[in-house]
Parts: C-alpha cells; structure tokens; sequence
C-alpha cells in the first residue's frame, strides 16, 4: 500500500497570503497541538482502498507511536473561522489584509465553510464572506450592541461558532497585534475553552515595526 499524507493546506496558504500582506523577512511561529492529515491508500495497481478504519493505521513521530485522536474515512470539508483584529488599523493595511483573506477563502472547496469576524474597540462584525472596507467601516462606526470589542473575547465567540459548523475539520486563524484590551474572558478562561473543544489556532502577529515599509 502507499500512503501520501498532506497537511492541510489551507493554513499555510493563509500564512503565506497574509503574513506578506505586512512582514518583510520576518519568521512566523505556528504551534499546535492537533495536526490533521489527508491520507490516501491504494494498492500496487493504483486502485484506492476503501472502507479503512482507525486500527488500520500506524502513526509514528520520530519512531515513537502516536495516538490518533479523531478519525473519518469521509472527504470532509474545513470549517474555518477568521478573527481580524482591526483596533487602530490604517486604511491601506486594512485593504491589504481583506484582500489576502479573499485570496485565502476563494481557494477554499465547495465543501469547505468559513466565516469573518472583524472587531475594533467598538464591537464587531460577522459575515459568512469577507468584507470590504467600505462595508466594515460602515458596520464597525455602529456595530450591534454586546458583540466582542476585544482580542480574548472575539476569539472565544469565534471558537463556539466554529465548533457548530458542520466539517469534523475545525480551525480558527486570528490576524492580530497581539494586545487585548479588557476582555471579559482571561487568558487561562481562553486556553481552556481552546483546549476543552479541541480548536487549533494560528495567530498570525503584526507590529507597526515589522510591516513593510
């Protein structure tokens, strides 16, 4: 048999769209503790084989056995969610993010879903597409009451959203400077909900000092 895993691929192509939206030969670190992998088997013949269960397989890092946690023998989708942290942003940086996450969601497959939460320091705005400016200046100048307004928290609500869409493959990708500013929920409330719905994050991080000039 022949076994040709991947990655999914999805989020390097998030890292490599947005991260050159505003960094200039700087390293992105992306950890987690969940990697997902497509794996397709087929026999000397070319032919795949169907119908595999978990204890068919043998998973190994390094020589060392690993267990495999969640399982599906179905091609099944991604459910993404993206959380924008737009606090302070100029304009040309702000056009240049939603143009990478466009880029990054138009290659996204039909079965795939996804949704954009931006927030600013007056509330946020969630869509099922990826907005423009005019629509996200428009929205966040008055955006609906009790909706998040600070990094913890719009990422808390981005989490519970995505763990109800419907892929087994769930992810969160937060575009951010890194700085919350007084969420109701702490950093270790954060963690714990992450860690207790089993969500991968990949938090693309931006400074005024690493954007290109």
């Amino acid at each position: 048999m022949k076994y040709v895993p991947a990655f999914t691929a999805a989020f390097l192509t998030a890292v490599s769209l947005v991260t050159s939206a505003f960094t200039q030969d700087r390293p992105v670190s992306v950890e987690t503790n969940l990697l997902t992998m497509n794996v397709s088997v087929s026999d000397k013949n070319g032919n795949y084989i169907r119908g595999l269960k978990k204890d068919d397989f043998n998973l190994r890092d390094n020589g060392a056995a690993q267990a495999i946690d969640v399982f599906s023998a179905e091609d099944s989708g991604l459910s993404i969610g993206i959380v924008y942290d737009n606090h302070n942003q100029a304009d040309d940086l702000t056009l240049t993010v939603l143009e990478a996450l466009k880029r990054l969601c138009g290659r996204l497959g039909e079965r795939d879903h996804y949704f954009v939460s931006v927030f600013n320091d007056k509330g946020s705005l969630t869509t099922d597409f990826v907005p423009d400016a005019d629509q996200l200046r428009r929205h966040l100048a008055n955006p609906d009451r009790g909706t998040p307004n600070s990094l913890y928290d719009a990422i808390f609500a981005a989490a519970d959203r995505a763990g109800k869409l419907k892929n087994s493959k769930k992810y969160l990708l937060v575009v951010t400077n890194g700085t919350d500013r007084s969420s109701d929920h702490s950093l270790k409330q954060l963690r714990l909900r992450l860690r207790n719905i089993n969500m991968p994050v990949y938090v693309l991080s931006f400074t005024p000092e690493n954007r290109t000039a």
